[in-house]
């Protein structure tokens, strides 16, 4: 994806269709890695319906990230100097990664909720949902035995 952004950057005279092609095709692209991650990382089977919507959500603000990204870096460093300049760079691969990553947790979220209806949650503690109920009943299931007590 970053090569066909690359591509799309460096052929500045084309038409806007052909920007909004190559646009869709990065986000294509990055959605069918992002589902691909998101089937195979996962502990059990799952279907291309289950995962789709999240891993549109993430390939989607992926795009978005990697656009904002370019223009910011070279907006910020045009004028800076070496050292600042790869100082800056270093922080802000560091930065994309981590709101990167937040955002692959929070598509893999949704598909969980989604799957699972954990929905509609409550916003307040003294009235639980039955989505509520069934989150609580999930995560004390998988949560590990702590051993004999003594």
């Amino acid at each position: 994806s970053v090569v066909l952004s690359a591509v799309a950057s460096a052929l500045g005279g084309l038409p806007i269709g052909a920007h909004i092609v190559l646009a869709l095709g990065n986000v294509a692209l990055n959605v069918a890695v992002i589902g691909l991650a998101f089937k195979v990382l996962t502990d059990r089977p799952l279907t291309v319906r289950q995962i789709w919507p999240g891993a549109l959500v993430a390939g989607v603000v992926q795009y978005g990230f990697q656009i904002l990204g370019t223009q910011l870096v070279a907006e910020r460093i045009k004028g800076a100097s070496d050292v600042y300049g790869t100082f800056a760079t270093v922080i802000g691969l560091l930065t994309y990664f981590y709101a990167l990553a937040q955002v692959l947790v929070f598509a893999a979220e949704i598909n969980v909720v989604r799957v699972a209806r954990l929905y509609p949650r409550s916003l307040f503690r003294g009235e639980p949902t039955d989505a509520d109920e069934r989150a609580h009943l999930r995560r004390a299931r998988s949560a590990p035995d702590p051993g004999p007590v003594e």
